[in-house]
Protein backbone atom coordinates (compact mmCIF):
# COMPACT_ATOMS: atom_id res chain seq x y z
CA UNK A 1 0.00 0.00 0.00
CA UNK A 2 1.44 3.33 -1.29
CA UNK A 3 1.88 6.05 1.35
CA UNK A 4 -0.82 8.23 0.40
CA UNK A 5 -3.58 5.45 0.93
CA UNK A 6 -2.24 5.70 4.28
CA UNK A 7 -3.65 8.82 5.22
CA UNK A 8 -2.27 11.97 6.56
CA UNK A 9 -0.02 11.64 9.68
CA UNK A 10 -1.34 12.89 12.97
CA UNK A 11 -0.08 16.03 14.53
CA UNK A 12 1.94 15.31 17.60
CA UNK A 13 0.16 16.99 20.71
CA UNK A 14 1.30 20.67 21.24
CA UNK A 15 3.31 21.05 18.17
CA UNK A 16 2.64 22.29 14.57
CA UNK A 17 3.93 19.54 13.03
CA UNK A 18 6.05 16.31 13.90
CA UNK A 19 8.78 17.61 11.79
CA UNK A 20 8.50 20.81 14.22
CA UNK A 21 8.42 18.53 17.14
CA UNK A 22 11.74 16.44 15.75
CA UNK A 23 13.41 19.47 15.09
CA UNK A 24 12.49 21.16 18.57
CA UNK A 25 13.07 18.36 20.55
CA UNK A 26 16.93 18.11 19.03
CA UNK A 27 17.63 22.02 19.60
CA UNK A 28 16.10 21.89 23.06
CA UNK A 29 18.26 18.63 24.48
CA UNK A 30 21.48 20.87 22.86
CA UNK A 31 20.81 23.66 24.44
CA UNK A 32 19.96 22.25 27.47
CA UNK A 33 23.25 20.23 27.48
CA UNK A 34 24.84 23.09 26.82
CA UNK A 35 23.69 25.48 29.58
CA UNK A 36 24.02 22.83 31.94
CA UNK A 37 27.86 22.74 31.24
CA UNK A 38 27.83 26.06 31.08
CA UNK A 39 26.57 26.12 34.89
CA UNK A 40 29.10 23.99 35.76
CA UNK A 41 32.27 26.09 34.44
CA UNK A 42 31.09 29.49 35.23
CA UNK A 43 32.95 28.83 38.77
CA UNK A 44 36.01 27.86 37.36
CA UNK A 45 36.27 30.65 34.97
CA UNK A 46 34.98 33.44 36.41
CA UNK A 47 35.21 32.56 40.62
CA UNK A 48 38.67 31.14 40.99
CA UNK A 49 40.24 34.33 38.70
CA UNK A 50 38.71 36.47 40.54
CA UNK A 51 39.19 35.16 43.83
CA UNK A 52 43.04 35.35 42.71
CA UNK A 53 42.27 38.95 41.89
CA UNK A 54 41.11 40.19 44.94
CA UNK A 55 42.82 38.21 47.44
CA UNK A 56 46.11 39.52 45.74
CA UNK A 57 44.46 43.13 46.29
CA UNK A 58 43.19 43.26 49.28
CA UNK A 59 45.04 40.49 51.05
CA UNK A 60 48.85 41.91 49.56
CA UNK A 61 50.06 42.07 52.97
CA UNK A 62 49.61 38.41 53.32
CA UNK A 63 49.11 36.28 56.72
CA UNK A 64 50.64 38.32 59.07
CA UNK A 65 52.20 36.85 62.37
CA UNK A 66 53.57 39.12 65.15
CA UNK A 67 56.42 38.30 67.58
CA UNK A 68 55.10 39.92 70.23
CA UNK A 69 57.54 38.39 72.85
CA UNK A 70 61.15 39.39 70.99
CA UNK A 71 60.56 42.82 70.60
CA UNK A 72 61.75 45.95 72.74
CA UNK A 73 61.20 49.88 74.00
CA UNK A 74 63.78 51.94 72.32
CA UNK A 75 64.00 55.78 71.19
CA UNK A 76 60.04 56.50 72.57
CA UNK A 77 58.84 53.75 70.29
CA UNK A 78 57.77 49.86 70.37
CA UNK A 79 59.75 47.71 68.48
CA UNK A 80 58.95 44.43 67.06
CA UNK A 81 59.02 41.89 64.06
CA UNK A 82 56.23 41.25 61.80
CA UNK A 83 56.79 37.84 59.68
CA UNK A 84 54.05 37.48 56.25
CA UNK A 85 53.23 35.45 54.60
CA UNK A 86 52.99 36.71 51.02
CA UNK A 87 49.39 35.83 49.64
CA UNK A 88 50.17 35.72 45.99
CA UNK A 89 53.48 34.11 43.86
CA UNK A 90 56.08 36.68 42.71
CA UNK A 91 55.85 37.13 38.55
CA UNK A 92 59.12 35.53 38.56
CA UNK A 93 57.64 32.54 40.72
CA UNK A 94 54.18 32.47 38.11
CA UNK A 95 56.25 31.59 35.46
CA UNK A 96 57.81 28.79 36.61
CA UNK A 97 54.58 27.58 38.48
CA UNK A 98 55.90 27.91 41.79
CA UNK A 99 53.26 28.94 43.89
CA UNK A 100 55.36 28.34 47.57
CA UNK A 101 54.89 30.64 49.98
CA UNK A 102 57.12 33.87 50.65
CA UNK A 103 58.09 34.44 54.15
CA UNK A 104 58.95 37.83 54.26
CA UNK A 105 60.30 39.47 57.73
CA UNK A 106 60.10 43.55 59.04
CA UNK A 107 61.36 45.17 61.63
CA UNK A 108 58.01 47.58 62.60
CA UNK A 109 57.72 50.41 65.03
CA UNK A 110 55.33 52.40 66.68
CA UNK A 111 54.81 55.40 69.07
CA UNK A 112 52.18 55.40 71.42
CA UNK A 113 49.95 58.49 71.17
CA UNK A 114 51.56 59.70 68.24
CA UNK A 115 51.74 57.19 65.48
CA UNK A 116 48.34 56.06 63.67
CA UNK A 117 49.55 53.34 62.30
CA UNK A 118 52.85 51.02 62.70
CA UNK A 119 55.66 52.16 59.79
CA UNK A 120 58.30 49.68 58.41
CA UNK A 121 61.19 50.35 59.30
CA UNK A 122 63.59 47.43 57.63
CA UNK A 123 63.87 44.17 55.95
CA UNK A 124 65.18 41.36 58.02
CA UNK A 125 66.58 38.25 56.53
CA UNK A 126 67.10 36.07 59.53
CA UNK A 127 64.17 34.23 61.15
CA UNK A 128 62.92 34.59 64.91
CA UNK A 129 65.04 37.63 65.79
CA UNK A 130 65.00 38.73 69.05
CA UNK A 131 65.48 42.84 69.83
CA UNK A 132 67.75 44.53 72.06
CA UNK A 133 67.74 47.89 73.68
CA UNK A 134 70.61 49.98 73.96
CA UNK A 135 71.04 53.56 74.76
CA UNK A 136 72.18 54.02 71.49
CA UNK A 137 71.13 50.98 69.38
CA UNK A 138 68.94 48.38 68.64
CA UNK A 139 70.39 45.51 68.82
CA UNK A 140 68.89 42.53 66.30
CA UNK A 141 69.73 38.90 67.70
CA UNK A 142 69.39 35.39 66.55
CA UNK A 143 71.26 32.26 66.44
CA UNK A 144 73.10 33.12 63.36
CA UNK A 145 73.05 36.54 62.90
CA UNK A 146 73.44 39.94 64.54
CA UNK A 147 72.63 43.54 63.39
CA UNK A 148 71.93 46.46 64.86
CA UNK A 149 69.85 49.60 63.82
CA UNK A 150 70.34 52.92 64.37
CA UNK A 151 69.97 56.55 62.38
CA UNK A 152 67.67 54.63 60.43
CA UNK A 153 70.11 51.91 59.00
CA UNK A 154 70.64 48.27 59.76
CA UNK A 155 74.09 46.88 59.72
CA UNK A 156 75.12 43.89 59.74
CA UNK A 157 77.81 43.45 63.05
CA UNK A 158 78.69 39.25 62.94
CA UNK A 159 77.95 36.25 61.29
CA UNK A 160 78.30 33.41 63.78
CA UNK A 161 76.07 30.48 64.07
CA UNK A 162 75.12 29.59 67.48
CA UNK A 163 72.76 27.36 69.11
CA UNK A 164 69.53 28.61 70.34
CA UNK A 165 69.34 31.60 72.24
CA UNK A 166 66.93 32.71 75.02
CA UNK A 167 65.93 36.35 75.08
CA UNK A 168 69.28 38.46 75.29
CA UNK A 169 70.03 40.95 77.96
CA UNK A 170 72.66 43.83 78.58
CA UNK A 171 75.62 42.71 80.78
CA UNK A 172 76.94 46.13 81.26
CA UNK A 173 76.69 47.39 77.83
CA UNK A 174 76.85 44.31 75.88
CA UNK A 175 74.67 41.76 74.59
CA UNK A 176 74.37 38.42 76.44
CA UNK A 177 72.64 35.65 75.92
CA UNK A 178 71.82 31.75 77.21
CA UNK A 179 72.78 29.54 74.37
CA UNK A 180 70.91 26.19 74.60
CA UNK A 181 72.42 22.82 72.72
CA UNK A 182 72.08 19.51 73.32
CA UNK A 183 75.23 19.25 75.50
CA UNK A 184 74.17 21.74 77.75
CA UNK A 185 73.45 25.93 78.13
CA UNK A 186 76.08 28.34 78.19
CA UNK A 187 76.51 32.15 78.84
CA UNK A 188 77.57 33.52 75.72
CA UNK A 189 78.67 37.46 75.88
CA UNK A 190 79.11 39.36 72.99
CA UNK A 191 82.44 40.89 72.45
CA UNK A 192 84.40 42.42 69.35
CA UNK A 193 81.78 40.81 66.67
CA UNK A 194 82.41 37.29 68.11
CA UNK A 195 79.98 35.12 70.90
CA UNK A 196 82.18 34.43 73.55
CA UNK A 197 81.49 31.47 76.31
CA UNK A 198 82.03 32.56 79.86
CA UNK A 199 80.00 30.10 82.28
CA UNK A 200 78.67 26.41 81.38
CA UNK A 201 75.24 27.03 83.51
CA UNK A 202 72.73 24.48 85.06
CA UNK A 203 69.38 25.63 84.35
CA UNK A 204 66.62 22.84 85.56
CA UNK A 205 64.46 23.51 89.00
CA UNK A 206 63.64 20.92 91.43
CA UNK A 207 62.66 17.60 89.36
CA UNK A 208 62.35 19.26 86.43
CA UNK A 209 64.04 18.85 82.95
CA UNK A 210 66.51 21.07 81.51
CA UNK A 211 63.89 24.25 79.86
CA UNK A 212 64.38 25.15 75.96
CA UNK A 213 65.49 28.43 74.46
CA UNK A 214 61.78 30.30 74.66
CA UNK A 215 61.37 28.97 77.99
CA UNK A 216 64.27 31.19 79.79
CA UNK A 217 64.03 34.99 80.30
CA UNK A 218 67.07 37.00 82.25
CA UNK A 219 66.48 40.36 83.29
CA UNK A 220 69.57 42.60 84.44
CA UNK A 221 69.03 45.56 87.13
CA UNK A 222 71.34 47.41 89.29
CA UNK A 223 74.07 45.01 88.42
CA UNK A 224 72.07 42.14 89.59
CA UNK A 225 70.66 39.34 87.26
CA UNK A 226 67.33 37.57 87.75
CA UNK A 227 66.42 34.18 85.91
CA UNK A 228 63.31 33.12 85.52
CA UNK A 229 62.32 29.61 83.76
CA UNK A 230 59.59 27.91 82.81
CA UNK A 231 58.90 23.84 83.77
CA UNK A 232 55.49 22.19 82.51
CA UNK A 233 52.77 24.78 83.67
CA UNK A 234 55.16 25.99 86.62
CA UNK A 235 57.09 29.51 87.06
CA UNK A 236 60.30 29.81 88.55
CA UNK A 237 62.85 32.16 89.87
CA UNK A 238 66.02 32.72 91.32
CA UNK A 239 68.48 35.45 91.13
CA UNK A 240 71.84 34.61 89.89
CA UNK A 241 72.81 32.52 86.98
CA UNK A 242 73.51 29.18 88.85
CA UNK A 243 76.59 27.75 87.00
CA UNK A 244 77.26 24.48 86.79
CA UNK A 245 77.96 22.36 89.76
CA UNK A 246 75.60 24.67 92.01
CA UNK A 247 73.07 23.72 94.11
CA UNK A 248 69.91 23.43 92.57
CA UNK A 249 67.51 24.39 96.15
CA UNK A 250 67.45 28.23 95.52
CA UNK A 251 64.71 28.02 92.81
CA UNK A 252 61.33 29.72 93.81
CA UNK A 253 57.91 28.79 92.99
CA UNK A 254 55.94 32.22 91.16
CA UNK A 255 52.70 31.37 89.75
CA UNK A 256 50.97 28.55 87.70
CA UNK A 257 51.89 29.89 83.39
CA UNK A 258 49.21 29.04 80.93
CA UNK A 259 49.95 29.59 76.93
CA UNK A 260 52.44 33.07 77.23
CA UNK A 261 54.15 34.53 79.85
CA UNK A 262 56.73 37.49 79.81
CA UNK A 263 59.13 39.40 81.92
CA UNK A 264 60.21 43.21 82.63
CA UNK A 265 61.32 45.35 84.74
CA UNK A 266 58.60 47.78 86.52
CA UNK A 267 58.90 50.42 88.54
CA UNK A 268 62.22 49.44 89.23
CA UNK A 269 61.68 45.68 89.97
CA UNK A 270 61.14 42.49 88.64
CA UNK A 271 57.61 41.28 87.21
CA UNK A 272 56.13 38.36 85.19
CA UNK A 273 52.81 38.76 83.16
CA UNK A 274 51.25 35.35 82.87
CA UNK A 275 48.42 34.08 80.90
CA UNK A 276 46.06 31.95 83.00
CA UNK A 277 43.75 29.89 80.07
CA UNK A 278 40.39 28.81 81.05
CA UNK A 279 37.19 27.31 78.87
CA UNK A 280 36.22 30.18 77.85
CA UNK A 281 37.55 33.23 78.83
CA UNK A 282 41.12 33.57 80.68
CA UNK A 283 42.63 36.25 82.36
CA UNK A 284 46.28 38.35 81.90
CA UNK A 285 47.76 38.73 85.36
CA UNK A 286 50.82 41.10 86.17
CA UNK A 287 53.03 39.97 89.86
CA UNK A 288 55.80 41.98 91.26
CA UNK A 289 58.46 40.69 93.47
CA UNK A 290 57.64 43.08 96.36
CA UNK A 291 60.06 42.18 100.02
CA UNK A 292 60.93 39.10 98.22
CA UNK A 293 57.63 37.50 97.24
CA UNK A 294 55.77 37.85 93.99
CA UNK A 295 52.42 40.48 95.00
CA UNK A 296 50.06 40.35 92.20
CA UNK A 297 49.43 44.15 90.92
CA UNK A 298 47.89 44.35 87.58
CA UNK A 299 45.14 41.63 85.48
CA UNK A 300 43.43 41.90 82.21
CA UNK A 301 40.60 39.67 80.90
CA UNK A 302 41.93 37.73 78.59
CA UNK A 303 39.92 36.60 75.03
CA UNK A 304 40.36 32.36 75.16
CA UNK A 305 39.60 31.95 71.41
CA UNK A 306 41.71 35.54 70.22
CA UNK A 307 44.86 35.93 72.92
CA UNK A 308 45.74 31.78 74.39
CA UNK A 309 45.03 28.49 74.26
CA UNK A 310 45.18 25.89 76.75
CA UNK A 311 48.95 24.90 78.39
CA UNK A 312 50.34 22.07 76.51
CA UNK A 313 53.93 20.14 76.13
CA UNK A 314 57.07 22.51 74.57
CA UNK A 315 56.75 20.91 71.12
CA UNK A 316 52.99 21.85 71.49
CA UNK A 317 54.28 25.04 72.43
CA UNK A 318 56.65 25.68 69.52
CA UNK A 319 54.24 24.58 66.85
CA UNK A 320 51.78 27.13 68.16
CA UNK A 321 54.37 30.09 68.48
CA UNK A 322 55.82 28.87 64.75
CA UNK A 323 52.17 29.35 63.55
CA UNK A 324 51.47 32.31 64.82
CA UNK A 325 49.88 31.43 68.34
CA UNK A 326 49.91 33.69 71.18
CA UNK A 327 52.62 35.49 72.81
CA UNK A 328 53.18 38.21 75.51
CA UNK A 329 55.57 41.18 75.09
CA UNK A 330 56.12 43.69 78.43
CA UNK A 331 58.07 46.61 77.60
CA UNK A 332 58.17 49.42 80.52
CA UNK A 333 58.31 53.16 79.12
CA UNK A 334 59.23 54.49 82.57
CA UNK A 335 58.15 54.78 86.05
CA UNK A 336 54.84 52.58 86.43
CA UNK A 337 54.32 52.60 82.67
CA UNK A 338 54.53 50.37 80.13
CA UNK A 339 53.05 49.04 77.09
CA UNK A 340 51.52 44.94 76.67
CA UNK A 341 52.33 43.41 73.35
CA UNK A 342 49.60 40.44 72.67
CA UNK A 343 49.80 38.75 69.35
CA UNK A 344 46.61 37.07 68.53
CA UNK A 345 45.48 33.69 67.49
CA UNK A 346 44.50 35.00 64.12
CA UNK A 347 47.75 36.90 63.43
CA UNK A 348 46.56 40.62 64.74
CA UNK A 349 48.22 41.93 67.59
CA UNK A 350 47.16 44.39 70.14
CA UNK A 351 48.52 46.89 72.13
CA UNK A 352 47.86 47.42 75.70
CA UNK A 353 48.86 50.95 77.58
CA UNK A 354 49.00 50.79 81.36
CA UNK A 355 49.73 53.35 83.75
CA UNK A 356 50.23 51.99 87.35
CA UNK A 357 48.75 48.70 87.09
CA UNK A 358 45.15 50.42 85.73
CA UNK A 359 44.93 50.46 81.98
CA UNK A 360 44.85 53.81 80.28
CA UNK A 361 44.05 52.67 76.44
CA UNK A 362 44.16 49.69 74.13
CA UNK A 363 44.89 49.72 70.52
CA UNK A 364 44.32 47.33 67.66
CA UNK A 365 47.93 47.72 66.30
CA UNK A 366 47.90 44.60 63.39
CA UNK A 367 44.67 43.89 61.77
CA UNK A 368 44.56 39.63 62.08
CA UNK A 369 43.28 37.75 59.36
CA UNK A 370 39.72 38.86 57.72
CA UNK A 371 38.28 37.36 54.73
CA UNK A 372 37.70 40.06 52.79
CA UNK A 373 35.19 41.99 52.32
CA UNK A 374 34.76 42.43 48.75
CA UNK A 375 35.41 38.97 47.95
CA UNK A 376 32.37 37.82 50.00
CA UNK A 377 30.28 39.94 48.01
CA UNK A 378 31.86 39.34 44.55
CA UNK A 379 31.22 35.71 45.34
CA UNK A 380 27.66 36.49 44.21
CA UNK A 381 28.58 37.55 40.96
CA UNK A 382 29.28 33.64 39.99
CA UNK A 383 26.17 33.30 41.10
CA UNK A 384 23.75 35.54 39.75
CA UNK A 385 25.83 34.59 36.40
CA UNK A 386 24.53 30.93 37.06
CA UNK A 387 21.17 32.48 37.61
CA UNK A 388 21.26 34.13 34.64
CA UNK A 389 22.15 31.18 32.35
CA UNK A 390 18.49 29.33 33.05
CA UNK A 391 17.08 32.93 32.62
CA UNK A 392 18.72 33.13 28.84
CA UNK A 393 17.94 29.82 28.20
CA UNK A 394 13.95 30.44 29.00
CA UNK A 395 14.51 33.46 26.63
CA UNK A 396 16.07 31.10 23.65
CA UNK A 397 13.63 28.50 24.30
CA UNK A 398 10.59 30.64 24.07
CA UNK A 399 11.01 31.90 20.77
CA UNK A 400 11.83 28.71 19.50
CA UNK A 401 8.48 27.30 21.35
CA UNK A 402 6.90 30.17 19.65
CA UNK A 403 8.04 28.77 16.22
CA UNK A 404 7.33 24.78 16.97
CA UNK A 405 5.00 23.94 19.52
CA UNK A 406 0.84 24.59 19.58
CA UNK A 407 0.34 27.86 21.16
CA UNK A 408 -3.04 26.95 23.28
CA UNK A 409 -4.47 24.68 26.24
CA UNK A 410 -7.44 22.70 25.05
CA UNK A 411 -9.67 20.82 28.32
CA UNK A 412 -13.39 20.19 28.47
CA UNK A 413 -14.38 22.41 25.39
CA UNK A 414 -12.36 25.10 26.69
CA UNK A 415 -9.05 26.47 25.43
CA UNK A 416 -6.45 29.28 27.01
CA UNK A 417 -3.05 30.33 25.35
CA UNK A 418 0.40 28.71 27.43
CA UNK A 419 1.99 31.60 29.25
CA UNK A 420 5.50 31.61 28.18
CA UNK A 421 8.26 30.21 29.41
CA UNK A 422 10.09 33.53 29.76
CA UNK A 423 7.04 34.78 31.56
CA UNK A 424 7.14 32.40 34.03
CA UNK A 425 10.62 32.30 34.76
CA UNK A 426 10.33 35.90 35.25
CA UNK A 427 7.42 35.03 37.47
CA UNK A 428 9.71 32.92 39.94
CA UNK A 429 12.32 35.37 39.64
CA UNK A 430 10.03 38.02 41.87
CA UNK A 431 8.32 35.45 43.81
CA UNK A 432 12.16 34.46 44.88
CA UNK A 433 12.86 37.45 45.92
CA UNK A 434 9.92 37.54 48.18
CA UNK A 435 11.05 33.71 49.72
CA UNK A 436 14.53 34.86 49.95
CA UNK A 437 14.82 38.50 51.55
CA UNK A 438 15.11 37.25 54.98
CA UNK A 439 18.14 34.67 54.10
CA UNK A 440 19.67 37.44 51.84
CA UNK A 441 19.82 39.62 55.82
CA UNK A 442 21.25 36.29 57.04
CA UNK A 443 23.83 36.83 54.60
CA UNK A 444 24.33 41.17 55.43
CA UNK A 445 24.42 40.15 58.87
CA UNK A 446 27.71 37.78 58.99
CA UNK A 447 29.20 39.79 56.30
CA UNK A 448 30.49 42.44 58.49
CA UNK A 449 30.98 39.58 61.03
CA UNK A 450 33.49 37.44 59.76
CA UNK A 451 34.94 40.43 57.63
CA UNK A 452 36.61 41.60 61.50
CA UNK A 453 37.15 37.80 63.22
CA UNK A 454 38.35 39.55 66.03
CA UNK A 455 35.24 41.90 66.92
CA UNK A 456 33.10 39.05 66.01
CA UNK A 457 34.92 36.54 68.47
CA UNK A 458 35.62 39.19 70.93
CA UNK A 459 32.06 40.45 70.85
CA UNK A 460 30.74 36.38 70.98
CA UNK A 461 32.85 35.93 74.32
CA UNK A 462 31.47 38.95 76.30
CA UNK A 463 27.95 38.15 75.03
CA UNK A 464 27.21 34.69 74.51
CA UNK A 465 24.56 35.53 72.40
CA UNK A 466 26.05 37.60 69.81
CA UNK A 467 27.49 34.56 68.57
CA UNK A 468 24.05 32.88 67.86
CA UNK A 469 22.76 35.91 65.93
CA UNK A 470 23.12 35.06 62.70
CA UNK A 471 21.51 31.51 63.73
CA UNK A 472 18.59 33.50 65.34
CA UNK A 473 18.01 35.51 61.91
CA UNK A 474 18.34 32.26 59.96
CA UNK A 475 15.79 30.70 62.43
CA UNK A 476 13.50 33.60 61.73
CA UNK A 477 13.67 32.73 58.15
CA UNK A 478 12.63 29.56 58.14
CA UNK A 479 9.36 30.14 59.38
CA UNK A 480 9.11 32.96 56.64
CA UNK A 481 9.39 30.58 54.36
CA UNK A 482 6.68 27.81 55.21
CA UNK A 483 4.72 31.16 55.31
CA UNK A 484 5.16 32.23 51.77
CA UNK A 485 4.95 28.37 51.02
CA UNK A 486 1.34 28.27 52.73
CA UNK A 487 0.12 32.15 51.41
CA UNK A 488 1.59 31.37 48.14
CA UNK A 489 -0.24 28.17 47.72
CA UNK A 490 -3.56 29.40 49.22
CA UNK A 491 -3.35 32.62 46.48
CA UNK A 492 -2.42 30.04 43.79
CA UNK A 493 -5.52 27.25 44.54
CA UNK A 494 -7.74 30.25 44.89
CA UNK A 495 -6.97 32.69 41.88
CA UNK A 496 -4.18 31.22 40.26
CA UNK A 497 -1.71 33.90 41.00
CA UNK A 498 1.20 34.52 43.06
CA UNK A 499 2.42 38.17 43.53
CA UNK A 500 5.17 37.40 40.39
CA UNK A 501 2.33 35.70 38.18
CA UNK A 502 -0.28 38.32 39.11
CA UNK A 503 2.57 40.88 38.08
CA UNK A 504 3.51 38.89 34.51
CA UNK A 505 0.09 38.05 33.44
CA UNK A 506 -0.16 34.56 34.24
CA UNK A 507 -1.93 31.97 35.94
CA UNK A 508 -2.21 28.46 37.81
CA UNK A 509 -5.45 26.41 36.27
CA UNK A 510 -6.17 22.83 36.97
CA UNK A 511 -6.23 20.84 33.52
CA UNK A 512 -9.59 21.57 33.51
CA UNK A 513 -8.91 25.13 33.07
CA UNK A 514 -10.47 25.79 36.80
CA UNK A 515 -9.32 26.65 40.19
CA UNK A 516 -6.80 24.08 41.24
CA UNK A 517 -7.53 24.71 44.86
CA UNK A 518 -5.18 24.91 47.91
CA UNK A 519 -3.80 21.19 48.34
CA UNK A 520 -2.93 20.64 44.72
CA UNK A 521 -1.40 23.74 44.57
CA UNK A 522 0.77 23.12 47.81
CA UNK A 523 1.78 19.72 46.01
CA UNK A 524 2.81 22.12 43.32
CA UNK A 525 4.47 24.14 45.30
CA UNK A 526 6.51 21.48 47.80
CA UNK A 527 8.26 19.97 44.59
CA UNK A 528 9.45 23.86 43.52
CA UNK A 529 12.87 21.77 45.55
CA UNK A 530 13.00 18.86 42.84
CA UNK A 531 12.17 21.42 39.57
CA UNK A 532 14.95 23.89 41.37
CA UNK A 533 17.98 21.76 40.68
CA UNK A 534 20.59 23.86 39.07
CA UNK A 535 19.19 26.74 39.34
CA UNK A 536 16.01 25.29 37.98
CA UNK A 537 17.52 24.33 35.04
CA UNK A 538 15.29 20.83 35.59
CA UNK A 539 11.95 22.69 35.65
CA UNK A 540 12.90 24.25 32.29
CA UNK A 541 14.00 21.83 30.72
CA UNK A 542 10.30 19.78 31.50
CA UNK A 543 8.37 22.95 30.77
CA UNK A 544 10.33 23.10 27.10
CA UNK A 545 9.83 19.12 26.19
CA UNK A 546 6.55 18.09 28.31
CA UNK A 547 3.32 17.56 25.92
CA UNK A 548 1.73 20.60 28.10
CA UNK A 549 4.52 22.70 29.08
CA UNK A 550 4.22 21.13 32.54
CA UNK A 551 7.03 21.00 34.84
CA UNK A 552 7.57 18.37 37.73
CA UNK A 553 5.37 19.87 40.03
CA UNK A 554 2.43 20.28 37.54
CA UNK A 555 2.50 16.88 36.12
CA UNK A 556 2.17 15.90 39.76
CA UNK A 557 -0.86 18.04 40.86
CA UNK A 558 -2.36 18.25 37.43
CA UNK A 559 -1.93 22.13 36.40
CA UNK A 560 -1.10 23.85 33.73
CA UNK A 561 0.42 27.62 33.61
CA UNK A 562 -1.85 30.02 30.62
CA UNK A 563 -1.86 33.41 30.08
CA UNK A 564 -4.49 35.47 32.36
CA UNK A 565 -5.25 38.15 30.06
CA UNK A 566 -6.90 36.33 27.52
CA UNK A 567 -7.98 34.40 30.23
CA UNK A 568 -9.88 31.00 29.31
CA UNK A 569 -12.39 30.92 26.49
CA UNK A 570 -15.06 28.01 24.59
CA UNK A 571 -13.71 26.40 22.28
Amino acid sequence: MSDSAKGPVPCPTGYVSGEAKRQYTIIAGVLGVLFFLGQIAIPFVVMFPLMFIVMNEEMAGGFRVVQADRGAYWDGKLWYVEETMAAGPTPRQAMRFDYSPRILRWLKCFAPGQDQQPARAAALQVERPWLLAAPDRLWIISGGQVACFRGGKLDTVAEVPVGDLSRPFLMGDRPAAIEHRPDGCFLRVLDDGQWKETARLRLAPPGGAAPGADDVRVLALDGAVHLFLRSGNTLYYRQGLPEEGASGDDWQVVHEVGSAWATAVIGGRPAVFLRQDAAMQGELIGMRLDGGRWQPFFSRRAHSFLEGGKPDQPASRARRRDMGGPSIGAYPTGGDRFLLLLSLNLGGARLVEVDGGKIQQETRLERGFAFPSRLMSLMFLPYLLMLGVPLVLAFVLSLLMAKYRAPSYAAEGREAPYASLWRRAMAEVVDAVILGWPFAGVFLVMLPMFSDMEGFFENAESNPLWFFVPFLFACLAGPWALLVLLGFSFTEGRWGATPGKWLCGIRVMGTDLRPCGFGRALVRNLLKFVDGFFNFLVGILLVALTENRQRLGDLAARTVVVTARAGSRPR
